[in-house]
């Protein structure tokens, strides 16, 4: 059984939801239920309440309601502790889906609606993968802090991850508007001296998942700030299901007076926007364009990242991604090279790795090379 003692985010980083295949209904009788054995019961008002299998209700000609699958969340869960369920409930009531949970002595199980059942399981993966995130970002001596890259540009490092065996570091970016208010490319988990900082510098009106892999932690950053506005990258329209977000990939975005941007196409495996700050001449890109350090890695790890293309100083869009545009993709993504090269950065920002702040011309030329030989 767990601690008292632990937090929250302990609790939620060890979830392991599981879809069961089986359909249940709820129905409600006078008498006792003896055709069948329910999965639960509930006394009320003089009646009873089933969570039975729709196969058992129509094989006994039980009218049953709310047609359901069964979540199960992976872990014992401690009868006393605080705000589980509550967390759970809030996150899947964001994306608009209902659910009816019941607590046995060691585990609690989730009645969620057969249609949005895959999508509440997802959700819950995301619930987990964002725990796991905050709690390696605690743990981490290099707590994220702001710093400032330019007149107008902000960076703020979260936690190193592990993806495929790699340790990613993880970066965001944020711009001061002329206005005052805050775009916020790719967020990080956001603690409170980290909503403080951003906070003294301006007001988010622009949260940025630049692609399908960097929106984890967008619904935090809403909470905090409720007035920003969510700009979504082709392909998270059902990741983000339930929030209000917006098209990132339009012709003239709020932003397009202070900010260029273009949508790298060409790649059945992944399309990504990535950003031009005009005044300042920086590139802002999330995956298109990875620059480890090697310092960072270990032997095996240097050799991979040489491999895949992604080992600074020789950063690189990474191989698989890069393999993935074919035939007419293939010419498209030469396109798309040609008009981040015209831009003519003078510093390039990356989610993952070592920001280029010279040399960034030679630099892109390299990294750009599979699409446009020089």
């Amino acid at each position: 059984m767990m601690q008292h003692n632990r937090s929250l985010d302990d609790v939620l980083a060890q979830l392991e939801p599981v879809l069961c295949e089986e359909v249940y209904v709820f129905v409600s009788c006078t008498a006792e239920l003896t055709q069948c054995q329910p999965f639960a019961m509930v006394r009320e008002d003089g009646r009873f309440s089933y969570v039975v299998s729709a196969t058992d209700a129509e094989r006994i000609g039980l009218a049953g309601e709310f047609r359901c699958r069964r979540l199960e969340l992976g872990l014992d869960t401690e009868l006393a502790l605080v705000g589980l369920l509550a967390r759970i409930s809030a996150e899947l009531a964001l994306h608009g889906i209902p659910v009816n949970p019941i607590a046995g002595a060691r585990r609690d199980h989730l009645f969620v609606p057969i249609e949005r059942a895959n999508e509440a399981f997802e959700v819950l993966e995301e619930v987990a993968a964002r725990a796991r995130l905050t709690l390696s970002r605690a743990a981490a001596s290099d707590v994220a802090r702001l710093q400032q890259v330019n007149d107008a540009i902000w960076v703020a490092d979260g936690p190193t991850v592990r993806f495929f065996g790699m340790p990613y570091p993880t970066r965001m970016t944020l711009i001061r508007l002329a206005d005052g208010s805050l775009f916020v490319h790719s967020p990080i988990a956001l603690d409170e001296p980290l909503r403080a900082a951003v906070a003294a510098l301006g007001e988010p009106r622009y949260l940025i998942a630049p692609n399908r892999l960097h929106h984890l932690f967008v619904t935090d950053w809403v909470r905090r700030f409720p007035a920003a506005r969510i700009y979504a990258a082709p392909g998270l329209e059902a990741k983000l299901r339930g929030l209000a977000i917006e098209p990132l990939d339009v012709r003239e975005p709020p932003w397009h007076a202070e900010i260029d941007q273009l949508t790298f196409r060409g790649s059945a495996l992944m399309q990504e926007v990535v950003f031009l700050h005009r005044a300042s001449r920086t590139l802002v890109v999330a995956d298109l364009i990875e620059n480890f350090d090697p310092a960072t890695l270990t032997m095996p790890q240097r050799w991979l990242a040489r491999l895949t293309g992604i080992l600074a100083p020789r950063g690189s869009m990474p191989r698989d991604w890069r393999l993935s545009f074919v035939g007419r993709g293939r010419r498209i993504g030469r396109d798309c090279a040609l008009q981040i090269l015209a831009w003519q950065p003078e510093a390039v920002l990356m989610a993952h790795g070592c920001p280029v702040t010279a040399g960034a011309r030679p630099f892109l030329e390299q990294a750009l090379k599979p699409f446009v030989p020089v």
